[in-house]
Parts: structure tokens; sequence; C-alpha cells
């Protein structure tokens, strides 16, 4: 009786502890007194004997009383058959999250291999915008991606193109390339003209030959009709369409990145100037009112990441080699170059053609003439001009020592105003809302449409240095314009 009393008693006792053990774990499985009777059952108690107890060499306690022995040792198996059991579950659940992993990473790249090949097209407040990816299929899957990603909007109506690649692992110890990492980008805008006897490859080689690491240089350009955007298309889906099936990275460090063509009808169409003309003072404040919108349209549509921008005419044909080195280099917020035109048998035949860049001071309305400024229906028209100190850039060049500068290539004097055939400047200037103003902004007033002076890239250098940049010009620099009348 004394024997079965005990064991009562430890069973009472067992019942609490698995009940405070399973607890406190929070295991999902239910123990019932069935249960522990199961484990008691299996711990063989009749096989443990008082002499069994004092024969044993084990220290239990410090109390050799036999019912504390015998005590002791229940409660141990019974700890050894619960760590046991927890040590089961627990690979079971990790088992289980293993599996659950495996399963949902599988989805995930299912789900990424149909997007890479699937064309979206979204009806956002009606314009229509499409997204197509294409996948290569003639490389290693692992080393050379070409995307072709496009934007197409009905109203107003505009199309936008881009072409980049990217290379998604090191191969034999080389470099990566990714185009979104580049640092610098071309910007330029072609209105069916490249120059005489020129076409697009002329100008594509001539960007070509720009010392910059070409990996890391994009290119974006304003393409004004629909023959020449299909023909401009052709060329840069063929460069790309190259890149996808080499087999190698020999070639890929001197080919451009990425390459996005626009078209901006909504712009572009209202610039109906017989280029013969497109100088005379009549028409600068419209012609010039409609470049700073397509320049404004190429910096907030091409630009991503890079930390430098050039624009070029496309009518540029020649330029020192080391002009984009120099400019990086020089590290000015706002630089632009000497403009000389060359004729068919490459010679100078004027020189400091771009005259929007200067220095010193310019002329103002009259007080006579501001009343008509600002007399919506008068038909005035102020045409600003140079005043008595002017300086331009083949001044400088011309007689260096006057300007406080000297003949190298790096000489650079403050100006001003800059000129657009050739404008360097740090991206982040334009990400700060510095753009082209498309009206004369100097001189302004609420009873005024504009002002009288200002406008596109003469305005750039106003807004900018409000901000605290400034525009420099280097007048041994030249790149060469080409006649194309």
């Amino acid at each position: 009786m004394r024997y079965s009393r005990l064991l009562i008693s430890l069973f009472i006792f067992l019942t609490a502890v698995l009940s405070i053990v399973l607890i406190s774990h929070k295991s999902s499985t239910i123990y019932s007194i069935e249960d522990v009777s199961a484990i008691l059952d299996k711990l063989d108690l009749s096989s443990y004997t008082k002499s069994d107890y004092s024969k044993s060499t084990a220290k239990l306690t410090d109390n050799n009383e036999p019912r504390l022995l015998q005590k002791h040792e229940i409660e141990n198996k019974v700890n050894d058959l619960l760590k046991k059991k927890l040590e089961e579950e627990i690979e079971i659940e990790r088992n289980l999250w293993v599996n659950e992993k495996k399963m949902l990473s599988q989805k995930l790249q299912d789900e990424k291999d149909k997007s890479e090949n699937l064309q979206l097209k979204l009806d956002i407040n009606n314009d229509e915008i499409s997204i197509v990816k294409d996948k290569s299929t003639k490389l290693d899957d692992q080393f050379l991606k070409v995307y072709r990603t496009i934007y197409k909007s009905n109203s107003p109506d505009y199309l936008i193109k881009s072409y980049s690649f990217r290379s998604r692992k090191e191969s034999n110890g080389e470099r990566s390339f990714d185009s979104e990492k580049n640092d610098f980008i071309i910007l330029s805008s072609f209105f069916n003209s490249f120059g005489k006897d020129r076409s697009f490859e002329d100008f594509f080689l001539l960007l070509d030959s720009i010392k910059h690491d070409h990996s890391r240089t994009s290119i974006a350009f304003l393409i004004g009709d629909d023959d020449t955007f299909e023909l401009i298309d052709d060329y840069v889906s063929s460069f790309f369409k190259k890149l996808e099936e080499l087999e190698d990275y020999e070639t890929l460090p001197d080919s451009f990145s990425r390459i996005t063509l626009m078209q901006a009808k909504f712009v572009e169409e209202k610039l109906k100037l017989d280029r013969v003309n497109r100088h005379g003072p009549e028409v600068q404040r419209e012609r010039r009112r409609v470049l700073s919108q397509m320049r404004n349209f190429l910096v907030t549509n091409g630009i991503q990441n890079e930390k430098y921008s050039l624009f070029m005419d496309s009518d540029i044909i020649e330029f020192s080699p080391n002009i984009v080195p120099v400019l990086i280099e020089e590290d000015k917020d706002i630089s632009v170059v000497r403009i000389d035109v060359k004729n068919v048998d490459g010679n100078v035949v004027h020189s400091d053609y771009d005259l929007n860049s200067w220095a010193g001071s310019r002329t103002k309305p009259t007080l006579e003439e501001q009343g008509k400024l600002d007399d919506p229906n008068s038909g005035f028209f102020f045409e600003p001009k140079p005043g008595h100190d002017k300086i331009n850039l083949l001044d400088a060049h011309l007689n260096p020592s006057h300007y406080g500068i000297d003949s190298s290539s790096t000489a650079s004097l403050e100006l001003k105003s800059v000129g657009g055939a050739v404008l360097f400047a740090k991206t982040e200037i334009y990400k700060q809302g510095i753009l082209f103003p498309p009206f004369y902004i100097i001189g302004t007033s609420w009873e005024r449409k504009e002002g009288y002076d200002g406008i596109e890239t003469e305005g750039l250098c106003y807004q900018a240095n409000v901000i605290g940049y400034k525009c420099y010009g280097f007048p041994n620099l030249v790149a060469y314009h080409t006649i194309d009348y």
C-alpha cells in the first residue's frame, strides 16, 4: 500500500510537470491522462526495487532515502522522454519550413520568368502604356540580358523606347556591367539634319569617338519625324541584337549600355521654321521657346542616375578628343566650349558660332519699351543684345592673358550665359528644377506675359546662379559645327 501511495503521488506530480512543460513550450500537442499513464508504463517501474537502488553507485541526491532515489530516477526518465519528443517535433517543424521556403522560391522564379516575356498593356487616364522586356535567348542566361522598354501615349502623343543591357555575373574575374549605374549621358535632338551630306551613322560614329567608358555612358535622342525615328530605331535595335549574340566580354566595355529614343510630336510640330532664316530676330523667340521645351523633355525623360550630362547638336561634326575627360575632371557646374564652323572642305569659315555663350552686360529696354512690353496687344519685340563690355569665348582664346587665363585646354572663365551646341552640366542641377525657360525669364512681372531676355540656354545660368551654381566657358576647347545650307 505504501508503494502504491508513492506511485499515486508521483503520478499526480508528473501530470503537473507535463502540463507546465507543455504550456511553456506552446506545443500544439495535447497530452491526456492516458498519455502520461502510457509514458509511465514504458518506464517499467516494477523492475526497480529497493535492493536495486541500494546497489547503485550513482548518487542522484544527497539524501539516500530509497523513496527519493526512486522519485529522482523516474523524473530523469520522464525528462529524457520529453526531450526526445520535443526534438522530434522541432525537426518536423524545421522540415516543413524548409519545404515551404523551397516552394515559395520556385513560385517567385516562375513568376519572374513569366514577366520577362510578358507584354503588359495598362489603361491609365486614357494613356496606353506598353512595357516589353525581351529576354536574351542566344546567350547563357547568367551572362547578359538585353532590355527593351516602350512607353507610348496618345494624349498627348509621345513615344519613348529604351534599349539597355546588363550582365548578371562576373566571368573569369571580369567586371560586371549595369546600365542603371551609368555616370554620363549624351542628349541630342534631330530635325532631319546631321549636316550637309551626313547621316545618323556619321553622328553616331562621332559620339563613339568620345573618350569616356562607353559601358557607363547613356544616350538619349529626341527625333522629329516618323521616318527618321524608324531609321534610327532599326540602327539601334541592330546594335543591341549584336550584343545579344556575344559570347564573351570582349566588346562590352566599348558598347553604350543604354540608348533611349523619344518622339514628342506635341512639342516638335510647333517648330515649322525655314532653316535658312531660323536665326532672324523675328523668329528667335518662338524658335527658342520650342527648343527649350525639347531640351526639357530630353532632360526629364532621358536622365536617370547619371552624374554628368552633355547636350550636343546633331550637326556637330568634330571636337577635341579630350573634351569630355577635361570637362568631367574640371568638375564645373555648367560649362561650354568654343564653337567654330567648318565647310565641306574642312576649313573654318566662321569662328565663335554660338554667341549665346558670353560674359559682361546686356542691353535693357527703355521705359517706353517696357510700357510696350506690358501691353499684350502692342506686338512689340525687344531684341536683347550684348553690352559694350561683352566677352565671347573667341576673345578669351585670342587674348588669354588679358582675361587672366592661359592657353591650356583646361583654362576657363566664368560666364553669365551659355549656348547649347555643346553644353555640359551636372545632372543634380536639373534634378533640382533648374531647366531651360521657354520664355524670356529676365524682366518678367505680373503685368507681362514674359520679360525681355534669358530664354532657353541663356536663362539656364540665370536660374542656376540663384541657387549657387556657376557657368564656365573653355575657350581653348573647340567643337566644329557644319554648314547645312
